[in-house]
């Protein structure tokens, strides 16, 4: 009779997942017979949805399974969405030069061509993309008048709003988060210092970094179910890879009021990979809460609260990601903030612009 394998907590399955990420850059990976081993242990479908498919089918490339395997085979459909996703960015690339608006992608898009070899490897569920707000209703229409189809929805068309075409997501961007989360809302600043990678415009370095450690604190609650471990992947890559201008990352959260919030990120990151422990300790210091919170925020971490209570968004709102603000200012003014733009989406200017885009084009059809 087999003997049943013990079920692994999230954290244990995470951490055996980015196993896949090697120490030391060049390093071999881990062998066959341990790649399947903590294969099996984890599961495909976690892998999947996590994000790390395509790496651990580059991984498994001496097994002989074929396309068959189905990590191998989201390693295909990943490199024929990345080719998609790489056309939409060309084009938008020159709606945008011919409409004079700046604009400057992030995350996924932007980290895949800085950090991964093979680019095909990071696979991104949308194109993400920042303009300034004056911007904002400039971008939107050429993109609609380009033939792109929006998605009007009232709960993010604060700061964001998402339009398709060929089977691409962008996501529009003028904030990066919510308005008023932020001490001070950084989208020009963070304009003004775009690069150009791979035959479009992105955010640097350092800014890649600051978005790396606040974004998922508020948007994914850190550990919760929703954060993919491909971000991390990225994150890791970066500390064992690149310089990074960290006094600059760490100059930028605080004047924006969140050091807490990439203190907690940071410290998930570390309880996961030996290689986010890299980071340097200056940095780190100051970054850092108090030492009650310090402990607070390590405990909703240790016991994985973001998880268990991921059905309460209220309660990990209210019990978590409230102290990501360093001053209670903050946390007061991020409140009114949302509450504002939550109550006002149905009548923002590109809320409407949306919709009746959209009402046009089903006429049209």
């Amino acid at each position: 009779m087999p003997i049943p394998t013990p079920k692994l907590s999230p954290l244990q399955a995470s951490k055996l997942a980015l196993s896949v990420v090697p120490v030391a850059s060049g390093s071999a990976l881990a062998s066959l017979a341990e790649n399947a081993r903590v294969r099996a242990a984890v599961g495909d479908d976690f892998l999947i949805r996590q994000g790390l498919a395509p790496l651990w089918g580059a991984a498994r490339q001496g097994d002989a399974d074929g396309a068959a395997d189905p990590l191998k085979a989201c390693r295909i459909q990943a490199s024929v969405f990345y080719l998609l996703q790489r056309s939409v960015l060309a084009e938008l690339d020159a709606i945008f030069e011919r409409a004079g608006v700046a604009y400057a992608a992030f995350k996924g898009a932007h980290v895949r061509e800085w950090l991964y070899a093979d680019p095909t490897l990071r696979d991104a569920a949308d194109v993400d993309v920042l303009v300034c707000p004056t911007d904002r209703e400039h971008a939107v229409r050429a993109l609609i008048a380009a033939g792109y189809s929006p998605l009007a929805d009232a709960a993010t068309v604060s700061h964001e709003l998402a339009l398709t075409r060929h089977g691409v997501e962008i996501d529009l961007h003028w904030y990066v988060t919510r308005p008023s989360r932020l001490r001070m809302e950084v989208s020009d600043e963070i304009v003004g210092r775009r690069q150009r990678v791979a035959g479009f415009w992105a955010v640097s370095n350092a800014d890649a970094v600051f978005l790396m450690l606040t974004h998922p604190a508020f948007t994914k609650y850190v550990s919760s179910p929703s954060m993919r471990l491909i971000r991390v992947v990225d994150f890791l890559y970066v500390v064992r890879d690149h310089p990074v201008e960290w006094p600059l990352v760490a100059d930028l959260l605080d004047r924006c009021g969140v050091r807490a919030a990439a203190w907690t990120v940071l410290t998930w990151f570390q309880m996961l990979h030996p290689l986010a422990g890299g980071v340097p300790a200056e940095f780190v210091a100051r970054i850092a809460p108090g030492r009650l919170r310090a402990w607070y925020l390590r405990a909703w971490l240790r016991h994985d609260l973001p998880t268990r209570l991921h059905s309460l968004p209220m309660a990990i709102q209210v019990g978590f990601t409230l102290l990501f603000h360093d001053r209670p200012s903050d946390a007061w003014r991020a409140i009114r903030g949302i509450l504002t733009a939550r109550g006002g989406g149905a009548s923002d200017p590109i809320f409407l612009l949306a919709q009746s885009a959209s009402a046009a084009t089903t006429e049209r059809s």
